[in-house]
């Protein structure tokens, strides 16, 4: 584990931002910090239990089926909707976190502040954190929003300027778990002491 933990350089304003407590940078893990063994066991013609196979797993293994468990949720409320034209999904990428002016946390809260404020209040949203091989740090957000009828997606929800480096908004025009579950699953680096998705479950409160 120690062998594979890379420093990522990052700007200074984070700090400020209280994204991340290390002074020192970001430390990015590209193994796995444990290793579990599971044992399968089946029982006899006697009746008794016999060790027949074991499947080792990992935390990151753990934590990628954690993560579709969250996307299945989100986008088994919302796929339907999204079909029957009562909610509009929109999926964004925030490129070069670690140069980027503000937090990812600090980043959400700006953007259910820009839709509220246009009275196309955020139903819902799920995002994950994905470090490539090239250790470029970036996140996937996907948002659920009441119906609208845009032809193009308005210029004051395009968040550059805010971010401070390249980011990305487009419609979801298919299926949203083609839009996210590559990246859900995908993604085995991990940057240190933050967490790797999340996302809001107000559609639970629905369903109840």
């Amino acid at each position: 584990y120690e062998e594979g933990v890379k420093p990522l350089p990052f700007e200074s304003c984070l700090i400020h931002d209280k994204s991340y407590k290390n002074r020192e940078g970001f430390l990015v893990q590209t193994k796995p910090k444990w290793l579990t063994d599971l044992g399968i066991w089946k029982k006899d013609s006697q009746g008794n239990l016999v060790l027949t196979e074991i499947i080792q797993t990992n935390n990151h293994k753990a934590s990628n089926n954690r993560k579709i468990k969250a996307l299945d949720g989100f986008c088994d409320f919302y796929q339907p909707l999204w079909k029957s034209k009562k909610v509009t999904l929109l999926f964004l990428t925030f490129t070069r976190a670690n140069f980027a002016k503000k937090s990812f946390v600090s980043m959400v809260k700006i953007v259910k502040n820009y839709f509220e404020r246009n009275e196309t209040a955020v139903l819902d949203y799920i995002w994950t954190c994905e470090v490539s091989e090239n250790n470029h740090w970036h996140y996937h957000l996907a948002i659920a929003i009441n119906r609208v009828k845009w032809k193009e997606i308005p210029k004051r929800f395009f968040f550059e300027r805010l971010w401070g480096q390249r980011t990305e908004i487009n419609f979801v025009k298919k299926n949203i778990k083609y839009y996210m579950s590559k990246y859900f699953a995908k993604s085995n680096y991990r940057i240190e002491g933050l967490m790797s998705y999340g996302g809001t479950k107000n559609y639970k409160k629905k369903i109840s």
